[in-house]
């Protein structure tokens, strides 16, 4: 937003004094009167309307303009609010672009773990794990297709509980063997609803069942590295707290209600975490107050009409009512935001964190470093040169 420091009325400029500041508008509304009075671009704007009405309009304008400096940090935080509200859903359409580049690089490393691609940059699968946490600033991130924002605008449009932008953007990426891991039924239950939407629309399914020859083979250098260390590392006493397998108690607002109707005996304090147990029932089962207020506080500033779902409760209808209203914005953002990642691309303009940046995250990354040095050690250990081509 534009800079008021040099404004002529800054409130730091205004007389400070109760009376003196009254009268110091007092003359200004006459001030601004004249002004209108005297231009010739007024003039000419007054003839469209009734003579009788033109004076009293002047003196109402005067008297806006005051407002306007009276209250000047109000309607800037007003319409900051307004321009924030609008930011906001073009952050949202970048971030799905992120969450496109998420399913596009677990695609990439279906293929790699297949033996179907070789990819220069990845010494182990461990690293896609890695540029799923920076998927903007991946150097081999292919670029996205139309086709892939037309099903991100198609799934975003869908009713469910699970396509929410903020919860897409905030969603953090599962590992591929947690991905791939069946349940009792045979389903993936761990695959995201967006994955498979995006596997149904490009038809790209057929991934999900290459072989993982790349992962068995670094799964057996790393059970050789573990094996040695294994024999090298002295036997030591197993401590009572290591073969202790009963559950962990947090001290979670629900453990302590438990705990107190075993233990207080105190009329007050029983009484007290009776109260605490209803609130918490109340937080989980009833209505959600803080996201209720979000949501009314989000939708005051839409720019157009919400209408709330019928067939829900209405704080549940509300917040509905809120997640589609934020999806549609985002659905009709994200070809522009697109065309603005096209273009960036074309000029060379790299997205996301710096190629230095990237780099020293990438040499202190815990399981990049654990993990490339097991494989590497067990190859070592298996009579193989010390290096990353298997």
């Amino acid at each position: 937003m534009m800079s008021f420091e040099n404004f002529q009325y800054h409130e730091s400029a205004l007389p400070q004094d109760e009376n003196e500041q009254k009268e110091y508008f007092e003359k200004l509304i006459i001030k601004f009167q004249e002004e209108v009075s005297n231009s010739s671009v007024a003039q000419k704007y007054f003839q469209q309307y009734k003579a009788s009405a033109i004076n009293s309009f002047i003196k109402s304008y005067a008297e806006q303009k005051v407002k306007l400096i009276k209250r000047r940090s109000f309607f800037a935080g007003n319409y900051q609010e307004k321009e924030d509200h609008d930011l906001y859903f073009q952050h949202m359409a970048e971030e799905m672009l992120k969450v496109i580049m998420q399913k596009k690089l677990f695609n990439l490393e279906l293929l790699w773990r297949a033996g179907k691609v070789k990819v220069k940059e990845v010494n182990s699968s461990y690293d896609f794990g890695f540029w799923q946490r920076y998927p903007d600033s991946c150097p081999f991130m292919p670029v996205i297709e139309k086709a892939e924002i037309k099903a991100m605008k198609e799934y975003l449009l869908i009713e469910s509980d699970d396509n929410w932008v903020y919860h897409l953007a905030g969603n953090f990426y599962l590992s591929y063997s947690e991905l791939m891991k069946k349940d009792n039924d045979g389903d993936r239950a761990n695959m995201p609803e967006w994955f498979d939407f995006y596997d149904r629309k490009l038809d790209t399914g057929g991934l999900l069942y290459l072989p993982d020859i790349k992962g068995e083979i670094e799964q057996h250098y790393i059970d050789l590295y573990a094996l040695e260390l294994s024999k090298n590392r002295e036997k030591k006493p197993v401590s009572p707290i290591e073969t202790d397998d009963r559950p962990y108690i947090y001290g979670l607002e629900e453990e302590c209600i438990d705990f107190a109707r075993h233990f207080e005996t105190d009329k007050y304090f029983v009484e007290l975490f009776k109260y605490l147990d209803y609130y918490v029932d109340q937080r989980r089962n009833g209505v959600d107050e803080i996201q209720l207020h979000e949501a009314v506080n989000f939708l005051a500033l839409a720019d157009r009409p919400v209408y709330i779902p019928g067939h829900l409760v209405w704080d549940k209808a509300i917040v509905a009512a809120m997640k589609k209203y934020t999806n549609t914005r985002v659905v009709e953002i994200l070809d522009f935001v697109y065309d603005n990642y096209l273009t960036l691309k074309e000029l060379g303009i790299a997205r996301g964190r710096s190629k230095t940046e990237m780099q020293e995250k990438y040499k202190d990354d815990l399981l990049v470093n654990h993990f490339g040095s097991a494989i590497l050690q067990g190859r070592r250990l298996n009579g193989e040169p010390e290096d990353f081509n298997y």
